[in-house]
């Protein structure tokens, strides 16, 4: 029942969007043992797969991470020295807010841009041709792409500042400064994965009902309060995973940074994972690498959690709003 002051809109989208949540909430049945046994039976290849390419790789690193190792020559027992001297590094800690720097705004212009582009164009005649175009730099190696950006922002040689030589506008050397360097790597994000928010949003907004698009226009909705009592938050699941995708691609990532800026000029640009790649090749110390990467695994898993937590919380408040 709508609640004293609602708007119109906003009761029939809980309505149907609860109805509708309903129709697939409902069990066809327990699974009898039998299915229990051949659902096991078929994901036991997966299984094996994922124990020798995940499982014990984990469990490798670990113990690396309980030892002083060097690239070359023997390990020797360490205890948890390894994971004390990462976490008293100010280095260790610099790189974490790098990369909190790049990820924060990348993913909320990559969220804003995206959801807005899939928004216009979904009755656009040439919708399909458009996004197939903002598809394809997701295709590409983010080292590819760093180096060719390296190429283009060239001060003397790169396209860029050749255009802002024609139009009479400054030169800048974008990734030799501090000031420049970090905002240019977050454009450069933005720009190849904004694609990946516009796909996932486009393949959300095709799945909601026309009926709870027209019960609400009936009510006479205009297209923001669509938008905002119906899209938006049916929307919100996908928007919780592409945050947490986005997060785990950008703190693991290494080509594009690398290739681009090199971690510099100075650290201004040194992610956690070229924290990592310094920490293995410069500081010739397997075991402090693989401690600074579980400890950057379980940083992603928390921020993981914390999103799904997020999620359920707005979930649990859109159902006692209706």
């Amino acid at each position: 029942m709508p609640r004293a002051g609602d708007h119109p809109a906003r009761g029939t989208a809980r309505a149907m969007a609860t109805k509708a949540s309903g129709r697939w909430g409902k069990q066809t049945g327990k699974p009898s043992r039998r299915d229990h046994r051949a659902a096991l039976f078929l994901a036991l290849p997966a299984a094996i797969v994922a124990i020798g390419v995940i499982v014990a790789p984990l469990f490798y690193a670990l113990w690396l991470s309980l030892h002083r190792t060097p690239l070359v020559g023997g390990s020797v027992y360490a205890g948890f020295s390894e994971y004390s001297q990462v976490l008293h590094s100010g280095a260790f800690w610099a790189s974490i807010g790098v990369t909190a720097e790049v990820a924060v705004p990348t993913i909320i212009v990559e969220l804003i841009l995206g959801t807005t582009l899939a928004l216009l164009l979904q009755n656009l005649r040439w919708a399909g041709t458009i996004r197939l175009l903002l598809i394809v730099p997701i295709l590409l190696s983010p080292a590819i792409v760093g180096a060719d950006w390296s190429v283009m922002l060239n001060r003397s040689t790169g396209i860029i500042n050749y255009f802002l030589g024609v139009f009479h506008l400054p030169q800048e050397s974008f990734t030799a400064t501090a000031s420049t360097a970090l905002p240019t790597v977050d454009a450069i994000y933005a720009w190849q994965n904004v694609g990946f928010t516009l796909l996932v949003i486009t393949a959300g907004l095709a799945s909601v009902s026309q009926e709870l698009v027209d019960a609400i226009t009936v009510d006479g909705a205009n297209y923001i309060q669509r938008l905002r009592f119906l899209l938006l938050p049916l929307l919100g699941p996908l928007f919780a995973i592409i945050i947490f995708w986005r997060f785990v691609t950008l703190v693991e990532d290494y080509g594009l940074v690398g290739l681009l800026t090199g971690g510099g000029p100075g650290t201004s640009t040194t992610t956690a994972t070229l924290y990592l790649y310094n920490q293995l090749t410069a500081g010739d110390n397997v075991g402090l690498a693989s401690a600074a990467a579980i400890i950057i695994a379980l940083m992603t898993i928390i921020v993981g959690m914390v999103l799904a937590r997020i999620a359920l919380l707005n979930k649990q408040l859109r159902e006692r709003g209706t």
